[in-house]
């Protein structure tokens, strides 16, 4: 999956990222519904941005919940809601594809584990990283099927570099 993602992330023609203002924690706590209607709240690290970042950090945060565990379906229809108001390039997909392939959760673990190493809890880690694993599988064919998506929507092929 890493190198997957760092394959896809060197084809990224950053010149051709839409920009606009996000607000880089999009995810559920920050979402009020009430009487039907959603209020966003907390813009604190709202500013201008690639929209990509916005919408791969809010789909991974839903990715990787229990319920809807890399569902490939659910990505691609949010992606095709997005883009039913604001078009997307083919880069806007390479960067999301990039962002939601990365084994996140493998790298943050490693980077704890080193960083902690001398009072680190062997056996917690070694829970925690069994735990990562049971869902590998799911992840890696997640992001087969939404590469897919993307190549055959823009009726091209990712070619690596």
């Amino acid at each position: 999956l890493a190198n997957l993602s760092t394959n896809v992330a060197n084809t990224i023609d950053y010149d051709n990222l839409s920009i606009s203002i996000c607000h880089n924690d999009y995810v559920s706590k920050n979402l009020i519904v009430n009487q039907g209607k959603i209020y966003v709240i907390d813009f604190d690290k709202c500013r201008y941005d690639y929209s990509a970042f916005d919408i791969s950090y809010c789909l991974r945060r839903l990715m990787r919940r229990e319920n809807t565990c890399w569902n490939g379906d659910l990505a691609i229809n949010f992606l095709q809601e997005y883009e039913s108001s604001h078009p997307l390039t083919f880069d806007d997909y390479k960067y999301i594809l990039a962002y939601l392939v990365f084994p996140q959760k493998y790298w943050k673990l490693s980077r704890d584990y080193y960083k902690n190493i001398s009072k680190c809890n062997k056996k917690a880690f070694i829970n925690l990283l069994n735990k990562a694993v049971i869902h590998n599988d799911i992840h890696i064919d997640f992001s087969y099927k939404l590469l897919d998506y993307i190549e055959n929507k823009f009726s091209t092929k990712i070619s690596f570099k």
